[in-house]
């Protein structure tokens, strides 16, 4: 059975991976550094430094790119720039570029990890937007309101990653909006005044779905609900027509 950890131990976990991360890549930096320290200037060993905390900028989080970027700068600085295996610095022109080094680095490191964060929002949007067509396509393909809730359930379990199931419409809900109960998150599908029951994702995942999860469930949810509400509106309208048709025969 899979361990169930709490909110805040798998964000320390997630964040401590990211440093060990990190601390791995400034190593492998400085490990080629040192094997090109015979053939290089320390110039360009540098570069090799600021590489480094790139490849962290563009995959971690600000904070964890500029711990690198400390690091490196530090490293460099102790290394690599004379007097070496020492922080202190002789020269006027060692003390400018071990700080521009810094700055550059840092620099480097916003703009790799708001370059990352806006790839990834963009990737994320088009996921989302593949994924609600997608639902929209089968959804109008549904004969009837049981295969609405078949196709509703298979696609809210296959893009959220969590099981979910359809309950039966009841009484319309005080509070429309979705909300966690115990272990579970429940979503109620309303248009409107009409309930249409409520979307039950399994127990034990209420703090495992991050907020880009939960705003594509809402999504789908959302056109669900419609799709539910489009099929009583059509039956409404059959049954109308049929007591219309009824009434002109006797007539």
């Amino acid at each position: 059975m899979r361990e169930r950890l709490s909110p805040l131990t798998r964000l320390l976990r997630i964040r401590a991976i990211d440093y060990l991360f990190a601390t791995a890549v400034t190593l492998v930096a400085f490990v080629i550094a040192f094997a090109a320290d015979r053939y290089f200037s320390a110039a360009n060993l540098a570069l090799i430094l600021l590489t480094a905390v790139l490849a962290v900028a563009v995959r971690k989080r600000m904070a964890v790119a500029v711990y690198t970027a400390v690091l490196c700068f530090l490293g460099d600085n102790y290394f690599f720039t004379p007097p070496r295996h020492t922080l202190a610095i002789d020269s006027i022109d060692d003390v400018l570029a071990i700080g521009l080094f810094l700055v550059v680095a840092l620099v480097c490191s916003r703009m790799a990890t708001r370059l990352s964060s806006q790839v990834l929002s963009l990737r994320a949007a088009q996921l989302r937007a593949r994924t609600l067509l997608q639902l929209g396509q089968q959804l109008a393909a549904a004969a009837d309101t049981a295969a609405i809730r078949e196709v509703a359930t298979q696609a809210l379990t296959r893009a959220v990653g969590a099981t979910a199931s359809l309950r039966p419409a009841g009484p319309s809900p005080s509070d429309p909006r979705a909300a966690d109960q115990g272990d579970a998150w429940i979503v109620p599908l309303q248009v409107g005044g009409h309930h249409h029951g409520s979307v039950v994702f399994a127990s034990g995942v209420a703090d495992e779905l991050d907020a880009e999860q939960r705003e594509l469930a809402l999504g789908m949810t959302r056109d669900i609900a419609l799709a539910l509400e489009r099929y009583r509106l059509a039956q409404e309208l059959e049954q109308s027509r049929v007591q219309g048709e009824t009434e002109r025969l006797r007539n």
